[in-house]
């Protein structure tokens, strides 16, 4: 996204990478600033030629997106590029019950995609939200645990949300409990192996219309 001079380059360069991997999902994580007009228009290429399924992973907290990632999807809206916005629900301070608190972030990111979409319908807007949690202890410090992740799989469950995910499955083991910083190879809190992973499966996805 910055490297990629013009949006065809952009494009391009996508073109590339779903060549490479096999695939015609393209999950384009943006955690910096970018060339907004350049980077949807790349992606509206991709999806024009390809009919590719697009997802924007972004940072939220409380309150949703901030003004630089809404941006992102208000020109997605603008130019009739179809995207699912993944929200990283994590690194974010919170007081109280975690679980409710990534529920709030949630629903936050819901309301705007509401506002940014409001011809669609609420099953429709729910479909386009996909989560994403940091399971056990995350890069600043916060703790998601079993108990939390439950209460935003019954979220996601309740609200036809189009999908959930978590960083991640190399993560999802608990060799190393107490830790006071997140490591990439377990979740820093007591939990069986792949604990998480067997709680995700239970989601399949929002009922068909």
């Amino acid at each position: 996204e910055v490297a990629c001079p013009t949006a065809a380059d952009l494009a391009g360069a996508y073109a590339k990478i779903l060549d490479a991997s096999g695939t015609n999902l393209l999950d384009i994580d943006i955690e910096h600033d970018v060339q907004i007009d350049k980077v949807i228009d790349a992606l509206g290429q991709v999806q024009r030629d390809r009919k590719t399924d697009v997802t924007l992973t972004l940072p939220v907290d409380l309150a949703g997106l901030g003004p630089g990632q809404l941006n992102l999807v208000k020109r997605a809206a603008a130019t009739n590029l179809a995207i699912r916005v993944n929200i990283m629900n994590m690194n974010f301070e919170a007081s109280g019950d975690r679980g409710k608190a990534l529920v709030r972030a949630a629903r936050a990111m819901l309301a705007q995609i509401r506002k940014v979409y409001p011809n669609a319908t609420t099953a429709e807007q729910n479909r386009m939200l996909s989560i994403t949690l940091m399971i056990g202890r995350n890069d600043t410090g916060e703790i998601t645990r079993a108990a939390d992740v439950q209460t935003v799989l019954d979220f996601a469950k309740a609200n036809g949300v189009g999908r959930v995910g978590f960083w991640s499955l190399g993560r999802d083991r608990g060799t190393c409990p107490g830790q006071v910083e997140a490591q990439p190879d377990c979740s820093g809190i007591a939990q069986t192996d792949y604990q998480f992973t067997k709680m995700f499966a239970s989601f399949t996805g929002p009922a068909p219309d």
